[in-house]
């Protein structure tokens, strides 16, 4: 049985529900550091983050994403645009004590990186190609790949 098992059961929580997604309430600590750079038809950005959450009760465990993002996307005009996507993340949780992760739950490392063209057909109306690559490594290991076609109509 792992930690982060053990230590779920002991808190009374179900081990296989923990999602990003949750209502219980919590402070979030971020700090985000952006620049941003913008031609005719080139924008790049690159951000670098820290986020924080820190759980008012003793379950969920507490969290921290610490990462760099790159962001370029360029237009080729007639509604038609390209973007790559790359980031990388280090992912912590655990039990906080004095302001410590002390008992951690899991740890992992995610790279990813995505390439999309997007074609603005009408103004509502947009069709876009994806393919993405995850790769991540740490207390769980495993690699992703996809295609994808979207279209997405807004009303």
């Amino acid at each position: 049985e792992s930690t982060a098992k053990r230590v779920l059961t002991e808190l009374g929580a179900d081990p296989g529900d923990l999602s990003g997604f949750t209502s219980y309430p919590f402070v979030a600590k971020d700090a985000t550091a952006t620049v941003l750079a913008e031609g005719a038809r080139t924008k790049l950005r690159l951000d670098v983050y820290d986020r924080k959450r820190e759980y008012l009760e003793v379950f969920p465990p507490d969290e921290e994403r610490t990462g760099v993002r790159f962001n370029a996307l360029y237009d080729f005009g007639a509604y038609i645009y390209a973007e790559f996507d790359a980031r990388y993340e280090d992912v912590l949780a655990g039990r906080r004590e004095r302001e410590q992760l002390t008992a951690i739950l899991y740890h992992y490392y995610d790279w990813n990186a995505i390439g999309r063209v997007t074609w603005e057909a009408y103004r509502d109306f947009q069709v876009a190609a994806e393919a993405g690559y995850l790769h991540r490594s740490g207390d769980t290991n495993y690699d992703g790949e996809w295609l994808a076609l979207r279209l997405r109509y807004t009303f």
